[in-house]
């Protein structure tokens, strides 16, 4: 029997017993009365970093050949952001990454918040006018993958379900003579996640309504289980015990949605967007995501009985690929730049066919970042997106040098996604600290607004990060408020600060400024990375640090009740 894979529309009317053509090689029909199981592999958040999966395919391919030996098969997908981060995809749009998938033979995907960034296809990142599709690159990216994109919770403004070719809600397969119907949603924080004028044609409805709705309709059509695809997440810190859930943070998206999902619809979400690991059952539900960076991917074995139906769900730690232990990431495309132990009782193979995929990614992204700026980080610049660090103080200094008028230079710690070590910068080395195309900003606003944006910022996250001001966040009973100070004085509310930031923010991204980005001035000419880019060139004399950045990029410059995030004051 061949793997089928269904719009649900087709699905309820159809047999899968005719298929389109097959984007994977034809899967063998167990007999109809034995017990099989089927293997759900779960990648997330690999944001451009090709470089793991030629270790992922070698995985794959070994759980691939057991699988099927014993009549059953392996389900292969992914949870979103997937493309943005890496000159090897980005230099493209995201077109290696699905080409990779492709050669990978990934069943689905869901669509994360980052899939949004590229915006209109070509150069601009969103649309500058009425005749760019918002998301073109997307649907480009769609067209070219032989695996369905589901989306099951956007939807156009009108309420229709929102499906260019190839994007859907829900999808149906059979592997290995097992109906499984397959449904993708996005968290609703992809609003303030990407920028929000790629989403003026769309909008994001609650997950769990989605969820009920496409699950009711597979089931009815057939699926006897129910895969659910979530660029939604969650943490834990313990993998021994699946039902132990003390290891986890309860209040995370995923296990509130999990919670809230009628018993019984739903076998196995396959988790993202918040970079952690989870490898849990909650109500009843398998519940698996795999960090971040292409590092590890999940697994969860289905007993599926004789009638199609899960017996039993064992759930699998997150499988690190680089030594099958710890996280780390795979610094090198080279076979030797990673020594995972054996899997599935053979060696793991580094795949020399999905090098030979991406070798023009490879070589085109290599003389892009080998490139040198002429100048020497003094120091190590490490980096966190959920505190301040000296990365993004050192981002936001550099963005400040580039415009020396300006009073406040301020950016989101999300936006930077990398650190960087002392010695010689190349271009790929700033190119990783901030992978984003988004252009420079300005303004003059009144100090209050800045005030109230960095109150947006410790409040609801993501945390900001400034240079020119420092901001003292205190309670004033069960209120919190925000005062800013330069050089140690107190700045009035209604002083007026030229501020510079990127698009991104301008426009309501990260919710800083919501409705606001009339107020700001677009530099079109070049992203805000390649201002830091000129900034560092011209200053290549002296040691980053020498100068460009502020005196200390260690101390703290908003500083919060406790020092913990988000501020909530009794």
């Amino acid at each position: 029997m061949r793997r089928c894979v269904l719009p649900l529309a087709l699905a309820l009317a159809a047999s899968c017993a005719r298929a389109p053509a097959p984007a994977t090689a034809p899967r063998a029909a167990r007999p109809a009365a034995s017990p099989v199981t089927i293997s759900v592999v779960a990648t997330t958040d690999v944001h451009g970093h090709l470089e793991s999966l030629p270790w992922l395919a070698g995985h794959v391919q070994n759980l691939r050949a057991v699988r099927r030996a014993e009549g059953g098969d392996v389900l292969l997908v992914d949870a979103g952001d997937m493309w943005q981060g890496t000159l090897e995809s980005n230099l493209g749009e995201g077109a290696a990454v699905v080409r990779a998938y492709n050669a990978l033979r990934y069943d689905a995907v869901t669509i994360g918040n980052h899939e949004f960034d590229f915006g209109p296809t070509g150069r601009d990142t969103v649309p500058r006018s009425p005749r760019d599709n918002p998301t073109g690159n997307i649907e480009a990216r769609a067209r070219q993958a032989r695996f369905p994109f589901l989306a099951a919770n956007l939807r156009t403004r009108a309420g229709a379900p929102w499906t260019p070719r190839n994007i859907r809600p829900a999808a149906m397969l059979t592997v290995a003579g097992v109906r499984i119907g397959l449904i993708g949603v996005t968290t609703p924080a992809t609003m303030q996640a990407t920028d929000p004028r790629n989403l003026v044609r769309l909008q994001i409805t609650p997950m769990r309504e989605a969820i009920e709705r496409e699950a009711t309709q597979v089931r009815a059509a057939g699926a006897t289980v129910v895969v659910v695809l979530a660029h939604a997440g969650g943490s834990c810190d313990r993998f021994t015990d699946p039902d132990d859930l003390s290891a986890c943070r309860l209040q995370g998206e995923i296990f509130q949605l999990a919670r809230a999902l009628p018993p019984g619809l739903v076998d196995v979400i396959a988790a993202g967007h918040a970079h952690f690991g989870i490898a849990h059952r909650v109500n009843g539900i398998a519940i698996v995501e795999a960090f971040q960076l292409g590092r590890a991917f999940s697994r969860v074995d289905l007993r599926i009985d004789t009638t199609g139906r899960v017996a039993d769900a064992r759930i699998h730690p997150p499988r690190y690929l680089c030594d099958g232990v710890q996280s780390r990431d795979i610094a090198s495309w080279a076979p030797d730049a990673c020594a995972p132990p054996d899997y599935e009782g053979r060696p793991v193979r580094h795949d020399a066919g999905m090098i030979a995929v991406l070798r023009g990614d490879i070589a085109r992204a290599e003389r892009r970042r080998e490139q040198p700026l002429g100048v020497v980080a003094d120091r190590d610049y490490p980096h966190s997106t959920r505190d301040e660090s000296p990365a993004s103080h050192l981002v936001v200094d550099l963005l400040r040098a580039a415009y020396p008028v300006m009073d406040v230079a301020l950016y989101n710690a999300t936006g930077t996604r990398a650190g960087l070590t002392a010695g010689p910068i190349t271009y790929g080395d700033i190119y990783a600290l901030l992978p984003f195309d988004s252009v420079v900003a300005t303004a003059t606003l009144p100090a209050s607004m800045i005030a109230e944006a960095i109150l947006r910022g410790v409040t609801r996250g993501p945390i900001p990060i400034v240079s020119g001001i420092e901001a003292d966040v205190t309670c004033d009973g069960p209120t919190p408020r925000v005062t800013l100070s330069r050089g140690g004085a107190a700045i009035p509310a209604e002083t007026s600060l030229r501020i510079v930031t990127n698009e991104f923010v301008a426009s309501g991204g990260a919710g800083y400024f919501p409705d606001m980005a009339r107020r700001f001035v677009l530099r079109l000419e070049s992203p805000m990375r390649e201002s830091v880019v000129a900034v560092l060139k011209g200053d290549a004399q002296r040691p980053v640090g020498g100068g460009m950045a502020e005196r200390n990029v260690d101390r703290k410059r908003i500083r919060v009740p406790g020092n913990t995030y988000p501020v909530r004051c009794q």
